[in-house]
């Protein structure tokens, strides 16, 4: 693909985004998406196959984003289980407060649909390959594969994010909660 159509994808998932923390994926057209990107709505569909593909991008590279920003900080931290427990604490502050990552993790149908089954995929994946960085830079090891710790990952995340506690957690109880029932299941 010639450099100039990666950065007009690029550009239009940035824009997507932008509309998205607006207004959400249901409140945001190709039309928005396209204005905001400075192109025009048969560009957009020149270069995604249709919405859901466009939704999923952006929703995808907000993932990813974020996974890239954090990525020193879990680094930083002294030991191997608390780096996990940092990637499940710190996606679920930024999916409570980024509305498009927030879309990937929520139990909210009206936003959910193919785009966000279509994300289980590439979400393990990218999951999958922030577990295992972060362990290697421990030289560490799991109990369970790869993909299992990732989907084990994946999984608390959800349930912080949609099942409401007894009572309100605040950061410290909350990485204790995480590290208690993450990290026996992950053998760490």
């Amino acid at each position: 693909m010639p450099t100039s159509t990666l950065t007009s994808r690029e550009q239009v998932v940035r824009a997507a985004h932008r509309c998205f923390q607006r207004s959400g994926p249901a409140g945001t057209s190709m039309e928005d998406i396209a204005l905001e990107a400075d192109v025009s709505r048969a560009t957009v569909y020149r270069l995604f196959s249709g919405r859901e593909e466009l939704v999923l991008e952006a929703l995808l590279w907000v993932t990813r984003r974020h996974l890239d920003r954090h990525r020193d900080h879990y680094l930083a931290m002294p030991d191997l289980a608390s780096a996990l427990v940092e990637l499940v604490t710190t996606t679920v502050a930024a999916a409570r407060t980024d509305h498009s990552l927030g879309l990937l993790f929520s139990s909210d149908r009206r936003d959910r649909g193919r785009p966000m089954h279509e994300a289980s995929a590439p979400l393990l994946g990218l999951y999958g390959e922030a577990v295992t960085g972060i362990t290697q830079a421990f030289d560490g090891e799991l109990a369970v594969d790869r993909d299992t710790a990732a989907e084990l990952v994946l999984r608390v995340i959800l349930s912080l994010l949609t099942f409401d506690a007894p009572r309100e957690r605040d950061a410290e109880e909350e990485r204790r909660f995480v590290a208690a029932f993450l990290l026996p299941a992950l053998g760490v």
